[in-house]
Protein backbone atom coordinates (compact mmCIF):
# COMPACT_ATOMS: atom_id res chain seq x y z
CA UNK A 1 0.00 0.00 0.00
CA UNK A 2 2.86 2.35 0.82
CA UNK A 3 4.47 1.54 -2.49
CA UNK A 4 1.36 2.63 -4.33
CA UNK A 5 1.27 5.95 -2.53
CA UNK A 6 4.92 6.53 -3.27
CA UNK A 7 4.37 5.79 -6.94
CA UNK A 8 1.50 8.23 -7.13
CA UNK A 9 3.58 10.92 -5.44
CA UNK A 10 6.42 10.37 -7.87
CA UNK A 11 4.02 10.62 -10.81
CA UNK A 12 2.64 13.90 -9.51
CA UNK A 13 6.14 15.29 -9.15
CA UNK A 14 7.01 14.26 -12.71
CA UNK A 15 3.83 15.84 -14.05
CA UNK A 16 4.55 19.09 -12.17
CA UNK A 17 8.10 19.16 -13.52
CA UNK A 18 6.81 18.64 -17.06
CA UNK A 19 4.29 21.46 -16.63
CA UNK A 20 7.03 23.74 -15.25
CA UNK A 21 9.33 22.91 -18.16
CA UNK A 22 6.55 23.61 -20.68
CA UNK A 23 5.80 26.97 -19.04
CA UNK A 24 9.48 27.91 -19.16
CA UNK A 25 9.68 26.86 -22.84
CA UNK A 26 6.62 28.99 -23.68
CA UNK A 27 8.10 32.00 -21.84
CA UNK A 28 11.41 31.57 -23.66
CA UNK A 29 9.69 31.39 -27.05
CA UNK A 30 7.68 34.54 -26.31
CA UNK A 31 10.82 36.43 -25.23
CA UNK A 32 12.66 35.38 -28.41
CA UNK A 33 9.74 36.50 -30.57
CA UNK A 34 9.56 39.89 -28.85
CA UNK A 35 13.31 40.56 -28.72
CA UNK A 36 15.29 38.34 -31.10
CA UNK A 37 18.45 40.40 -30.48
CA UNK A 38 18.99 38.56 -27.19
CA UNK A 39 20.63 35.65 -29.02
CA UNK A 40 22.11 37.85 -31.74
CA UNK A 41 19.36 36.88 -34.19
CA UNK A 42 18.32 40.46 -34.94
CA UNK A 43 20.13 43.26 -36.73
CA UNK A 44 23.72 43.78 -35.70
CA UNK A 45 24.10 47.11 -33.88
CA UNK A 46 26.92 49.37 -35.11
CA UNK A 47 29.71 50.28 -32.75
CA UNK A 48 30.16 53.82 -31.46
CA UNK A 49 33.13 54.42 -33.78
CA UNK A 50 31.06 53.25 -36.76
CA UNK A 51 28.28 55.67 -35.79
CA UNK A 52 30.74 58.60 -35.59
CA UNK A 53 32.28 57.75 -38.98
CA UNK A 54 28.86 57.39 -40.58
CA UNK A 55 27.71 60.74 -39.12
CA UNK A 56 30.78 62.53 -40.49
CA UNK A 57 30.28 60.94 -43.92
CA UNK A 58 26.56 61.72 -44.10
CA UNK A 59 26.72 65.29 -42.73
CA UNK A 60 28.21 67.73 -45.27
CA UNK A 61 30.58 70.29 -43.78
CA UNK A 62 29.21 73.88 -43.96
CA UNK A 63 31.28 77.05 -43.50
CA UNK A 64 30.20 79.33 -40.66
CA UNK A 65 27.98 82.24 -41.71
CA UNK A 66 29.27 85.76 -40.93
CA UNK A 67 27.12 88.45 -39.32
CA UNK A 68 26.44 91.28 -41.79
CA UNK A 69 25.58 94.80 -40.58
CA UNK A 70 23.59 97.25 -42.75
CA UNK A 71 24.28 98.43 -45.45
CA UNK A 72 25.80 94.97 -45.99
CA UNK A 73 23.67 91.87 -46.47
CA UNK A 74 24.38 88.14 -46.30
CA UNK A 75 24.43 86.39 -49.67
CA UNK A 76 25.56 82.78 -49.44
CA UNK A 77 28.38 82.83 -46.91
CA UNK A 78 29.75 86.34 -47.55
CA UNK A 79 28.66 89.94 -46.91
CA UNK A 80 28.16 92.38 -49.76
CA UNK A 81 26.98 96.00 -50.09
CA UNK A 82 23.18 96.26 -50.40
CA UNK A 83 22.17 99.91 -49.88
CA UNK A 84 18.60 99.47 -51.12
CA UNK A 85 18.15 96.42 -48.82
CA UNK A 86 16.59 94.14 -51.44
CA UNK A 87 18.73 91.07 -50.76
CA UNK A 88 20.84 91.55 -53.93
CA UNK A 89 24.47 92.67 -53.91
CA UNK A 90 24.60 96.19 -55.37
CA UNK A 91 27.54 95.21 -57.58
CA UNK A 92 25.57 92.29 -59.08
CA UNK A 93 22.46 94.44 -59.49
CA UNK A 94 24.35 97.17 -61.31
CA UNK A 95 26.22 94.69 -63.51
CA UNK A 96 22.91 93.14 -64.64
CA UNK A 97 21.60 96.60 -65.52
CA UNK A 98 24.85 97.47 -67.32
CA UNK A 99 25.24 100.61 -65.17
CA UNK A 100 28.51 101.99 -63.89
CA UNK A 101 29.34 100.93 -60.31
CA UNK A 102 29.93 103.87 -57.97
CA UNK A 103 32.09 103.49 -54.88
CA UNK A 104 31.86 105.69 -51.79
CA UNK A 105 31.74 108.74 -51.56
CA UNK A 106 30.11 108.54 -55.01
CA UNK A 107 26.55 107.33 -55.57
CA UNK A 108 24.65 106.36 -58.69
CA UNK A 109 22.83 109.15 -60.56
CA UNK A 110 21.03 107.59 -63.52
CA UNK A 111 23.76 105.88 -65.52
CA UNK A 112 26.58 108.00 -64.02
CA UNK A 113 28.10 108.69 -60.60
CA UNK A 114 27.92 111.82 -58.45
CA UNK A 115 29.64 112.73 -55.19
CA UNK A 116 27.74 112.36 -51.88
CA UNK A 117 30.16 113.43 -49.16
CA UNK A 118 27.61 113.45 -46.30
CA UNK A 119 26.36 109.96 -47.26
CA UNK A 120 22.64 110.82 -47.39
CA UNK A 121 22.01 109.27 -50.84
CA UNK A 122 21.52 112.70 -52.46
CA UNK A 123 23.99 114.09 -54.98
CA UNK A 124 25.73 117.06 -53.37
CA UNK A 125 25.20 119.16 -56.49
CA UNK A 126 21.43 118.82 -56.15
CA UNK A 127 21.58 119.34 -52.40
CA UNK A 128 23.43 122.65 -52.58
CA UNK A 129 21.33 123.86 -55.47
CA UNK A 130 18.14 123.19 -53.51
CA UNK A 131 19.03 125.83 -50.90
CA UNK A 132 17.59 128.46 -53.21
CA UNK A 133 14.31 126.57 -53.50
CA UNK A 134 12.78 123.91 -51.25
CA UNK A 135 14.98 124.68 -48.21
CA UNK A 136 14.15 128.39 -48.09
CA UNK A 137 10.84 127.77 -46.33
CA UNK A 138 11.55 130.33 -43.56
CA UNK A 139 12.97 133.54 -45.00
CA UNK A 140 16.45 132.46 -46.15
CA UNK A 141 17.07 129.82 -43.47
CA UNK A 142 17.85 126.26 -44.49
CA UNK A 143 19.17 122.87 -43.44
CA UNK A 144 20.97 120.33 -45.58
CA UNK A 145 19.13 117.11 -46.44
CA UNK A 146 17.82 114.88 -45.01
CA UNK A 147 16.34 117.69 -42.85
CA UNK A 148 14.39 120.89 -43.35
CA UNK A 149 13.44 123.81 -41.11
CA UNK A 150 9.66 123.97 -40.86
CA UNK A 151 9.43 126.47 -37.96
CA UNK A 152 11.75 129.06 -36.42
CA UNK A 153 11.32 131.37 -33.42
CA UNK A 154 14.20 133.58 -32.27
CA UNK A 155 13.97 135.05 -28.76
CA UNK A 156 16.38 136.96 -26.54
CA UNK A 157 17.63 133.91 -24.62
CA UNK A 158 16.71 130.97 -26.84
CA UNK A 159 15.94 129.76 -30.35
CA UNK A 160 13.13 127.31 -31.08
CA UNK A 161 13.29 125.31 -34.30
CA UNK A 162 11.21 122.55 -35.80
CA UNK A 163 13.22 120.04 -37.78
CA UNK A 164 11.43 117.95 -40.40
CA UNK A 165 12.74 114.60 -41.65
CA UNK A 166 12.51 114.69 -45.45
CA UNK A 167 14.82 111.70 -45.93
CA UNK A 168 14.08 108.04 -46.55
CA UNK A 169 14.99 106.73 -43.09
CA UNK A 170 14.41 107.37 -39.39
CA UNK A 171 17.15 109.56 -37.90
CA UNK A 172 18.38 110.11 -34.34
CA UNK A 173 19.42 113.71 -33.54
CA UNK A 174 22.59 113.43 -31.46
CA UNK A 175 23.48 117.13 -31.12
CA UNK A 176 22.45 120.59 -32.36
CA UNK A 177 25.09 123.35 -32.42
CA UNK A 178 24.07 126.94 -33.30
CA UNK A 179 26.60 129.80 -33.24
CA UNK A 180 26.32 131.77 -30.00
CA UNK A 181 24.08 129.13 -28.39
CA UNK A 182 24.58 126.19 -26.07
CA UNK A 183 25.13 122.85 -27.79
CA UNK A 184 22.32 120.45 -26.92
CA UNK A 185 22.35 116.65 -27.09
CA UNK A 186 18.68 115.65 -27.37
CA UNK A 187 19.25 112.08 -28.58
CA UNK A 188 15.72 112.16 -30.06
CA UNK A 189 14.48 110.22 -33.07
CA UNK A 190 12.67 111.87 -35.98
CA UNK A 191 10.75 109.31 -37.98
CA UNK A 192 10.56 109.48 -41.77
CA UNK A 193 8.10 112.22 -42.80
CA UNK A 194 7.76 113.46 -39.20
CA UNK A 195 9.20 116.44 -37.29
CA UNK A 196 10.42 117.38 -33.81
CA UNK A 197 10.67 120.71 -31.93
CA UNK A 198 13.91 121.75 -30.21
CA UNK A 199 14.75 124.69 -27.97
CA UNK A 200 18.36 125.88 -27.80
CA UNK A 201 19.47 128.35 -25.06
CA UNK A 202 21.30 131.33 -26.58
CA UNK A 203 23.15 134.37 -25.21
CA UNK A 204 21.71 136.87 -27.73
CA UNK A 205 18.97 137.33 -30.31
CA UNK A 206 21.36 137.41 -33.25
CA UNK A 207 19.35 136.15 -36.23
CA UNK A 208 22.23 135.17 -38.53
CA UNK A 209 23.87 131.95 -37.33
CA UNK A 210 25.37 128.73 -38.64
CA UNK A 211 23.71 125.47 -37.62
CA UNK A 212 25.38 122.06 -37.35
CA UNK A 213 23.38 118.92 -36.62
CA UNK A 214 24.99 115.57 -35.86
CA UNK A 215 22.71 112.60 -36.44
CA UNK A 216 22.67 108.84 -36.99
CA UNK A 217 20.50 106.71 -39.18
CA UNK A 218 18.36 104.46 -36.99
CA UNK A 219 20.14 101.12 -36.60
CA UNK A 220 23.52 102.53 -37.67
CA UNK A 221 26.57 103.55 -35.62
CA UNK A 222 27.83 106.06 -38.21
CA UNK A 223 27.54 109.73 -37.15
CA UNK A 224 26.72 112.14 -39.97
CA UNK A 225 26.44 115.92 -40.21
CA UNK A 226 23.81 118.25 -41.65
CA UNK A 227 24.72 121.93 -41.87
CA UNK A 228 22.55 124.99 -42.36
CA UNK A 229 21.96 128.65 -41.66
CA UNK A 230 19.45 130.62 -39.63
CA UNK A 231 18.58 133.98 -41.06
CA UNK A 232 15.63 136.10 -40.04
CA UNK A 233 15.07 138.77 -42.72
Amino acid sequence: MKKGKRGQASLIVVILLLILIMVLVVIAVVILLVNPNILGLGQVQPTQSQIIIRTIQETPSQPSQPVCIYPYTLVGYTCCLDKNFNGICDSDEIQRQNIQYCSRPYIRDGTACCIDENDNNICDIYEYHSHSYSHNTIDSSYLDSPFDLSSLNIRTSEISIRISNIGDYDYIIKSIDIDGCDTIHPDKIIYEGDNQDFTIPCSSSNSDRDVTIEYKRSGSDTTRTSSGRIRKD
